[in-house]
């Protein structure tokens, strides 16, 4: 049993089958054209590794790497690899390395995986010479039996860099990775019933397709695999190819983008268990919230009794200026002096209640989430202004509005 697996969560994913892989990687071939990889070579190592040691897969050989992935080599392995399978059977291919489109007869187009000998002449020649995505949609992604079939291709396509539009031969390497391995047909031959997927990425020259050490996609799938990355981690631990579709979409540059096509054929298709490392995440979810929610109550709390001082500073500025109230003297210039009582109320109310209302009511409205809460004042908070029965009416207001705050309180203290 490996670190990433737990055979007793694993629906119908080959628990009863067998999960096998054949690895390659290819930094290059001498007859080809383009740059040389750096390290297909070393993902395709890390890969067979994360494979059998986290995704629980034997291998079918060990990887193909280098001089040793010749075409003849790579497509005796891919037809053993499809051989004798059954329904519970789980197939994985990975392949690190370049891509090239090219026309063939009669001017069709193919994409070639570049292997230790490939050639384009050869090509030219015989187009069944080397290893295309055609020839692996005839041999192994249709015929074979394994109820499971996945392909991973890290490719690196040398495009023309300095065009400013995108450029068509990788967009069309994407249309024809779509068309080998999109959901297959009735006339097809496939078997029915049988998940088929491809996760292929193409970058448009090695400095692009190459980062930190890894190709660009495997960079990404391996620390995914291991269990390292919690966001693709599902709730009971599993990491399916469609998660690990969407973790790559997010972190991958535009222009670089993943796709995934076939046809799930209403089976899972889970890589990797990590149970353990999922009651891991809930328990820090639930621990996270639960803290959320002490801050909460404790901010609610707080917010509660400042409301509470506010409305009794508020009532107490109504009764002091109601007690000072000066007897009108009917003497000449009463009504000047009426007029300046009333500004040096409106002033102390502006400088002392006013601005921590508009304070408060600015929490509530975050608090209870109504954005609109002052709007909606808006007349109870202009009367205070400029009366104390208008006082006495928004501290009601307050009154109402703390109530509510009160259960909320209540609630997430429960």
């Amino acid at each position: 049993m490996t670190a990433g697996e737990d055979p007793s969560n694993i629906s119908d994913n080959a628990a009863k089958g067998r999960c096998i892989a054949l690895v390659i990687g290819v930094n290059g071939a001498p007859g080809y054209n383009k740059p040389p990889l750096e390290y297909a070579v070393n993902d395709a190592k890390d890969m067979a590794e994360v494979l059998q040691q986290s995704c629980g897969f034997e291998l079918l050989e060990p990887p193909l790497l280098n001089e040793q992935a010749t075409s003849d080599r790579v497509k005796d392995a891919v037809r053993k690899l499809a051989r004798k399978r059954s329904d519970e059977d789980f197939l994985l291919l990975y392949f690190g390395g370049h891509g090239q489109p090219m026309t063939v007869e009669a001017g069709e187009r193919d994409v070639y995986l570049v292997t230790s000998n490939f050639k384009e002449v050869d090509v030219e020649e015989d187009m069944h010479t080397h290893l295309s995505m055609r020839w692996l949609r005839e041999k192994l992604y249709l015929p074979t039996q394994a109820g499971r079939v996945l392909l991973i291709l890290d490719c690196c396509y040398a495009g023309n860099m300095g065009r400013t539009a995108p450029d068509p031969y990788l967009e069309e390497f994407r249309q024809r990775i779509n068309y080998y391995f999109g959901a297959p047909g009735e006339a097809s031959g496939a078997r029915s019933g049988g998940l088929r997927y491809a996760l292929a990425a193409a970058g448009h020259n090695v400095e692009a397709s190459e980062k930190d050490g890894h190709g660009l996609m495997t960079g990404l799938l391996l620390p995914v695999l291991q269990g390292e990355i919690g966001e693709v981690i599902e709730d009971h631990g599993e990491i399916s190819i469609q998660g690990l579709h969407r973790f790559l979409e997010r972190k991958m540059p535009p222009g670089k983008k993943p796709s995934l096509s076939g046809d799930s054929a209403g089976r899972d298709c889970i890589l990797a268990y990590y149970p353990e490392r999922a009651a891991e995440l809930r328990a820090k979810r639930i621990r996270a919230a639960a803290q959320d929610a002490q801050l909460t109550a404790y901010d609610i709390d707080g917010l509660i009794a400042e409301i509470d001082t506010l409305y009794h500073a508020m009532i107490s500025f109504v009764q002091e200026w109601n007690e000072s109230k000066a007897v009108a003297d009917w003497e000449p210039g009463w009504q000047d002096r009426i007029i300046s009582r009333l500004g040096q109320r409106n002033h102390a109310y502006l400088t002392e209640i006013h601005p921590q209302l508009i304070a408060i009511l600015d929490r509530i409205s975050a608090t209870l989430g109504r954005p609109s809460l002052t709007k909606d004042l808006q007349i109870d908070i202009a009367s205070a202004r400029t009366n104390n029965i208008g006082v006495v009416m928004m501290a009601e207001k307050l009154l109402q509005l703390q109530s509510q705050l009160l259960n909320i309180a209540r609630t997430t203290k429960i």
